[in-house]
């Protein structure tokens, strides 16, 4: 009966609707009108447990006044983040259950602390009107764009000088053999490079730079309106040794660059090591071969790989030490120079070192597996800054200092945290970088954009498909493209109504080595044949791509996508997405585009509107697709507007000058508190620490008399 209904509601108290494990909520606030009659009651139920997992008699009771009947009310509390289908139901006065029978389920995605839904009649498909002020939206996105002028930030003094470590420079390095010298260009999505492009560039990724690493780096260069900028790294091709003087000379005049040059051996073995050893620890694989072993020892066959990566370090920073004065800035970027701020401090006390993280950090089960596990991260503390693009890894890194270390950190102001490495003050930052937006959106306008765009619908319109979902990822197994085949399948199989309607669009850029040689050939082959098989199955579902896009051709595609689709297995860093946002926002004719990408990607926790998946669930993943896909076109464009204002404010240049005055505010909070810059202990990363350094937690005095009394009572 009606009674027992209200006394279930009564005893479970709502069913505390408190977030699971501390996740972050959103309160969601429900409309609708419904015509009842004496004694009829209206819920609402859904797919979670708050709704009563669309049982209405566990679900949230709306109310209402005579004043305001027939509208009815109720709020609630969901996880954020989470996708949400519901319905309303009439309980009636006999228990009898009267459902929203002639329409689908309602859905929306809980993002923000707040939502509120009007959903019009009951029984009706209405798409939802969200309650924000769109033209708002758009007028806050042109405001928080102007902030990221530079002129509003406190910077460094016009004489200071940052000098940028990469092993790799952010150029695009040829040979002219009637002029017999090197030519260079920066490899940028800038006008510098519009020539290049304009010529349908295929040439392969190198694995020695990551697309998306190099791309911020070189965007440092925006700084040298402000001060002094100095690149150092190496070229991606070998320069003999009578043409180095030239090139050194060229790369200072032209683009204030400090070329390092490795042998071709050594900069093969470098390389092998780095991407053969280290970065599968540090993307979450745990080592089970004795090649991590052989890498450490000392008179193995290739040598020890640890001492020539100490070595090729050491090249990097004589290059930096050579011109360094008192208090400038050195930055040093990703795997390859994990023990350049060692090496930098041990010369240059007076270095603000800042180290950045492209890349995941593992957690301490798995880092724990590097035998020099200690000299890396006594190495990474004497940088005065650490920088990473998702808390998670920030917080791995923590843990990875208190657990071998015996190192706690301690919050600071402006969302720093702090840690005391003998005496030298270390704060790691947690910030992840966008694009520019600006430039990118400037060129969406470009003529040669719009045919593209033409060229790729005229396409689509000839296979037939119409809904288009687009997946952009390096050729490597960490990409997990086959995963997101796999979702293909269920949810074509699980909606056969999508058989004849979906294509998806899988590039797949290829990666190469420094002899040239294709890498994750076996890979490559997999995600072929599985592409074959599911080609076979549903014919027309697929379009599989193995290119190096242009910007026109690229953002022309990703204007005519219905859907970013990312399936990678572990990601430090991805820009795609903001690029795709941004075409989508600000192309013509672009469709309103959504997002749904793996949950380990770190770009999936900042972009507002974003479906997190699992990529491994290939049923989850494929119900994610098919409700982002059934998502009401307002509530799409809501999402696109904030994704847009997110990306136009969170610029790469606003987060490099943003990163110079925190470290500038730092050291200056540092010298005015009589600390020390960088002690002779602290200084040289292959010494100890005076710390107590042990495999778990230090024991705390608290924890021990707490067990010493349990032991007692037992």
């Amino acid at each position: 009966s009606r009674e027992q209904i209200l006394n279930e509601f009564a005893r479970s108290n709502f069913d505390d609707r408190s977030g699971e494990n501390g996740k972050a909520e959103t309160t969601v606030w429900f409309e609708v009108s419904v015509s009842t009659e004496p004694g009829d009651l209206c819920v609402v139920t859904g797919n979670l447990l708050p709704l009563g997992f669309w049982d209405p008699r566990n679900g949230i009771p709306l109310t209402t006044h005579k004043s305001t009947y027939p509208k009815w009310t109720a709020v609630a509390t969901v996880p954020s983040g989470e996708a949400v289908e519901y319905k309303y139901v009439i309980v009636k006065a006999d228990g009898t259950f009267l459902w929203e029978a002639d329409i689908k389920n309602r859905v929306f995605t809980a993002e923000g602390t707040e939502l509120r839904l009007n959903d019009g009649q009951f029984n009706v498909q209405k798409n939802r009107a969200l309650k924000v002020d769109l033209k708002e939206v758009t007028n806050r996105r042109y405001r928080l764009s102007s902030l990221s002028n530079a002129a509003d930030l406190p910077f460094v003094e016009p004489s200071a000088c940052i000098y940028i470590l990469t092993y790799r420079l952010p150029l695009v390095t040829t040979f002219d053999p009637v002029a017999k010298r090197y030519r260079f260009q920066w490899l940028s999505f800038d006008a510098d490079n519009k020539a290049q492009e304009s010529k349908g560039d295929g040439a392969g990724v190198m694995r020695s730079v990551s697309r998306h690493g190099i791309y911020i780096i070189e965007n440092f260069r925006s700084l040298r309106s402000r001060c002094k900028v100095w690149y150092v790294g190496g070229l991606a091709c070998d320069v003999p040794r009578e043409y180095r003087d030239q090139v050194t000379e060229d790369l200072a005049a032209q683009f204030q660059c400090v070329p390092v040059f490795l042998e071709a051996s050594e900069a093969q073995k470098f390389e092998d090591f780095c991407h053969g050893t280290l970065k599968p620890v540090f993307h979450f694989v745990q080592p089970t071969s004795n090649d991590m072993c052989k890498s450490y020892e000392k008179g193995g066959q290739d040598g020890n790989k640890w001492q020539l990566y100490c070595s090729v370090n050491l090249k990097f920073v004589n290059a930096v030490v050579q011109n360094f004065n008192d208090g400038d800035f050195v930055f040093a970027f990703d795997l390859e120079l994990m023990m350049t701020p060692t090496l930098v401090g041990s010369r240059a006390r007076s270095a603000n070192i800042c180290f950045f993280f492209n890349t995941p950090f593992p957690s301490s089960e798995i880092f724990r597996a590097i035998p020099v596990r200690k000299e890396i991260l006594r190495s990474l503390l004497n940088a005065d800054m650490i920088q990473f693009h998702c808390f998670t890894y920030a917080r791995h890194f923590l843990s990875n200092c208190s657990t071998l270390l015996g190192i706690e950190f301690k919050p600071t102001r402006g969302g720093l945290l702090q840690l005391n490495y003998n005496g030298h003050l270390v704060h790691v930052r947690a910030c992840h970088v966008g694009i520019d937006a600006q430039t990118v959106t400037t060129r969406l306008q470009e003529d040669k954009v719009l045919e593209q765009q033409k060229l790729w619908r005229d396409q689509f319109a000839a296979m037939g498909r119409s809904v288009i979902i687009l997946g952009y990822d390096d050729m490597e197994p960490l990409s997990g493209i086959n995963l997101k085949l796999n979702a293909l399948q269920r949810l074509l199989t699980l909606f056969p109504e999508y058989q004849n309607k979906i294509l998806l669009v899988q590039v797949g850029i290829k990666l190469y080595d420094r002899r040239g040689e294709v890498m994750h050939q076996d890979y490559i082959d997999s995600v072929t044949q599985r592409a074959k098989e599911l080609e076979a199955e549903f014919p027309g579902c697929i379009l599989l791509l193995s290119e190096k896009m242009a910007f026109a051709r690229r953002t022309a595609l990703f204007s005519m996508s219905d859907m970013y689709c990312s399936s990678s297995i572990r990601h430090g860093l991805s820009l795609v997405p903001f690029e795709y946002v941004l075409a989508c926002a600000s192309c013509p004719g672009a469709k309103s585009g959504s997002l749904v990408i793996s949950e380990f990607a770190a770009c999936s926790r900042v972009i507002p509107g974003t479906m997190k998946v699992n990529p491994s669930r290939d049923g989850d993943f494929a119900r994610a697709i098919h409700r982002t896909l059934e998502q009401p076109l307002l509530e799409r464009k809501h999402w696109q507007q904030q994704q847009s204002a997110w990306c136009s404010h969170n610029t790469v240049q606003l987060w490099a000058e943003t990163i110079v005055t925190d470290m500038q505010k730092v050291r200056s909070s540092t010298i005015s508190a009589g600390g020390t810059l960088r002690s002779a202990s602290c200084r040289v990363g292959l010494t100890k620490s005076t710390y107590k350094e042990i495999s778990t937690h230090t024991l705390k005095l608290d924890t021990v008399y707490h067990a010493l009394a349990q032991s007692h009572l037992q």
